[in-house]
């Protein structure tokens, strides 16, 4: 249910985009909320998809780097794997190699053949880094 209204919002910003007409404003604006509030309530069940999908909120929407980071955590946490494997990433760009490969390694170890093939990247990396670094 929450995925339709995600779909529902995306669809409302196209149009707002479209058109400068304050209801479809307002509106859009209603639907941001009420998927806010959607999303907050199964993160605090402890669904990882929510936590998820707040962490992408902040994100995009505030722009709030740090909040954003604690709800891709916390959806890691509880082995959503798209989240682990998204942290990893981040990691990866800040060349936080032995970090991203935890957070690849859960990915893996929840199931995620994506976090798998990386963590598998990541290790190769490193092992290639390391020898580097002896030979000189």
């Amino acid at each position: 249910m929450k995925k339709i209204f995600f779909v529902m919002l995306a669809c409302i910003v196209l149009n707002v985009q479209a058109s400068s007409d304050n209801k479809e404003f307002d509106l859009a604006k209603e639907a941001a909320e009420l998927l806010y509030t959607i999303a907050s309530k199964g993160c605090e069940h402890n669904d990882g998809e929510s936590c998820y999908d707040l962490a992408n909120y902040y994100y995009k929407t505030k722009k709030d780097r740090n909040k954003s980071y604690d709800y891709l955590k916390k959806s890691c946490d509880l082995k959503f794997t798209k989240a682990c494997t998204e942290l990893g990433r981040m990691h990866i760009t800040k060349h936080n190699y032995e970090t991203a490969k935890l957070f690849y390694k859960k990915s893996c170890d929840a199931g995620s053949d994506e976090g798998c093939r990386l963590l598998y990247v990541v290790y190769h990396m490193l092992k290639t880094i390391n020898s580097q670094t002896k030979s000189e």
